[in-house]
Parts: C-alpha cells; structure tokens; sequence
C-alpha cells in the first residue's frame, strides 16, 4: 500500500499534467482558428465580393437593362446574401477566438486547479514523493490538506 504522501503526491502532479494537456489542446484550438479558420473565412468573403463587383460592373459597362441585366442582378443578389451568412459565420468565429483567448489567459493565470500559492511544477517534481508533505502545504487548497498526521489518521481509519 502507498503512503499518503506518495498518492497526495501523485495526485498534485497528475492534476499538472492534465493541465498542461488542456493548455495545450486549447493552444492547437486558438492557432488552428487564427491561421486556417478565420483566413479562409475573409478569403471567402472577398471573393464573394468580387463576384459582386464583377456583376455589377458588366450591367455598367455595357449599360444592360431590363431582363438583360437579370442574370447579373441575380448574382449580386445572391452575393450579397452569402455574404450576410458569411459575415455573421465569421463574426462568430472572431468571437469564439476571443472566448478562447480569454479561457487560455485565465487558465494561465490560475494555473492547474490544484496548485496555487507560487511553488512551481517543477520545485514539487524536484522535492519528491518524501518531501512533498511540506510543499503540498504551501500549493494544495487548505481544506484538501490538514496536515500529515491528518493524512494518516484519516487512512488509518478508512483502513481499519
């Protein structure tokens, strides 16, 4: 049977890992929407607009009237509402972006759910399993930690 300490232990640093994988989930989720998502989007749009403008220019240019004009008509009818779905489309994705920008920031700021109280990862790997005890005192939330013997006590009993 492992001791308190090795499962508390365990517990901190596996509640590190799964931070880290979700910060970094949420890292691919933002790049992918900033460098794919989003561009193809406004790429879309312009060209949607240059149909547009293309169709608009052909009436112009050869001063079309009446029913020789419809076919073009049509197109910038139908240009401009796939622009108005795809204007809202994209307005969506710019604030699902910032939604998630802000989710990473503060998932930054709080770090993993489980430590606080400025002891890194990295001081808790390097103190181990022996002594963690100290450690999981300054960084785990006072309620989950009570000391060791309260580790041990509430072990014993379980135990028992």
């Amino acid at each position: 049977m492992t001791s308190p300490r090795a499962e508390l232990y365990d517990t901190y640093v596996a509640s590190i890992e799964e931070h880290n994988e979700n910060r970094r989930e949420l890292r691919e989720e933002i790049a992918e929407m900033r460098e794919t998502t989003i561009p193809l989007m406004r790429e879309r749009l312009a060209d949607i607009r240059r149909r547009a403008y293309a169709s608009r220019d052909h009436i112009r240019a050869y001063g079309l009237k009446g029913s020789h004009a419809k076919a073009d008509r049509d197109a910038i009818r139908s240009a401009t509402a796939d622009a108005e779905k795809l204007t809202a489309k994209l307005a969506n994705a710019l604030e699902e972006l910032a939604n998630l920008e802000g989710e990473y920031g503060e998932m930054l700021a709080n770090g993993p759910a489980t430590a606080t109280r400025g002891v890194t990862a990295y001081q808790i790997n390097l103190a181990g399993p022996k002594a963690f005890t100290a450690v999981a005192q300054k960084c785990l939330a006072p309620a989950k930690i009570r000391g060791v013997r309260g580790w041990r006590r509430r072990a014993e009993d379980g135990a028992a």
